[in-house]
Parts: C-alpha cells; structure tokens; sequence
C-alpha cells in the first residue's frame, strides 16, 4: 500500500507542474536545460547569479505576495512556490494538527522542505516562496533541510509595524464569501503580534527590510542587490 506521504506528494507535483505550465504559457518558451536557466541573469551587464530560493517571510499583510510577484516579474524565469498549496492538501487528507494550524504538522514542514528543494533542482530556477514563517523551531526545520541538501537560500523578513498590518488586513478583501472573510481576518489579527514580535529572533543572515518605508519596486530592488542574492553561501 502506498503511504500517505508518496500519495501527496505525487499529487502536489502534478499541481506545481500545472501551475508551472500555466505559467509559462503565459510568459515565455520553457527552457529548463538552458545555461540562462540554470545560472539565470538578473539583467544587468556581468551580473551572474547562482540559482537559489528567496523565501519572503513577514505578517500576514506585510506584502509578502506583492514582493513576489514584483520579483516574478524581473525574473521570469523564477518559480513561485506558495507552501499554502501543501497545507491546502493536508487539510483535506491528514488528520489535522490540535491546533488547526497545518504548519503545526511535521509532514508539511518536510513536504515543504523537499518541494523547494525539487524545485529548485528539477528546474535549475531561482524559487521564489511567499510565506509566513515565524516559529523559530519551524523556520529552523525548514531552512535546515533546504540548506542541508546544499541549496542556497536567502531569507527575507518584511518588517512592518503593527498598526500597518491592522489597517491593511481590514482593507483587504480576502476571501468572497463574507464568513470565511471575517474568519480569514480574525485568524490574521490574531498572528499579528507574535509575527512583529519574531523580528527579534530572525537569524543574523535574514535580509530585514521596512515593507512599510518602501514600494514594492524598491524592496525588489534591494533584495537582488543584496550579497546574497547575488552571491549566495556556499557559491562563493
């Protein structure tokens, strides 16, 4: 019998190659084995940079999302990988965590761990992973796995005060239906204390940026400027 952990991700990669499809349709020709995609170029004359994944980390609200697609759009040849798709999945066919927090089941940090990880190699892209991700035990599992398998990885937290996020998440429509709506909203009101509070925990090599004291066009911009970015650890 095949266990739960091969039936998931099985089902999880045929979703990532949809998206994967659709989204190159919708840009340019896929060229997976080209030297362009396995190194990539950021558009500048003589800037090379090795592929890696850029986990955008940050409150619900933060921008997180925003950054990625300004991202996405400079690099399109970047993947974007919403850890939310394996929760998704784990909710409707695992038991669920006490806490109904999906990131409190084991399973998802190690399917989301070895997704990047895929990912990043299959495909020989930069990653780009929009998520909240303040559980400094969680990040540390995570992060350890990526970068234990020898895949660069650059951790950007989005630091932006609290009654910022408050006024965003009451701004946002998040979800059509107006009871999940409130329910969405109540459930990020509720995390917005514990992910201002995580900036005091980030580790030292996070790349940390005001996501209220910059357009989405400027904090792109100093994320591929970062040394990091362009010359990831372990490339150097």
């Amino acid at each position: 019998m095949i266990g739960v952990t091969v039936l998931l991700t099985r089902w999880l990669h045929a979703v990532v190659l949809s998206h994967l499809a659709e989204a190159t349709r919708a840009s340019h020709e896929l060229r997976p084995w080209s030297v362009y995609g396995l190194m990539g170029h950021d558009g500048r004359a003589g800037r090379i940079r090795t592929t890696m994944i850029v986990w955008i980390n940050g409150a619900f609200g933060a921008g997180k999302t925003t950054l990625a697609e300004e991202l996405h759009r400079r690099l399109p040849d970047a993947l974007l990988f919403d850890p939310e798709y394996v929760g998704a999945i784990l909710v409707k066919w695992a038991p669920p965590a006490p806490s109904g927090d999906f990131q409190d089941i084991p399973l998802w940090r190690k399917l989301v761990a070895d997704f990047a990880i895929g990912l990043a190699a299959e495909y020989g892209r930069t990653l780009i992973v929009p998520m909240t991700l303040v559980d400094t035990m969680y990040r540390d599992e995570i992060f350890g796995l990526i970068t234990d398998a020898g895949q660069p990885l650059l951790h950007v937290f989005l630091d932006v005060p609290a009654v910022e996020l408050r006024r965003r998440i009451d701004a946002q429509i998040l979800v059509d239906d107006p009871a999940a709506d409130a329910q969405a909203r109540a459930f990020r009101h509720s995390n917005i204390d514990r992910c201002v509070a995580a900036r005091d925990g980030l580790p030292p090599e996070t790349l940390l940026l005001r996501g209220d004291q910059h357009t989405p066009a400027e904090l792109a911009d100093l994320v591929m400027a970062a040394e990091a970015f362009s010359v990831p650890a372990g490339h150097r």
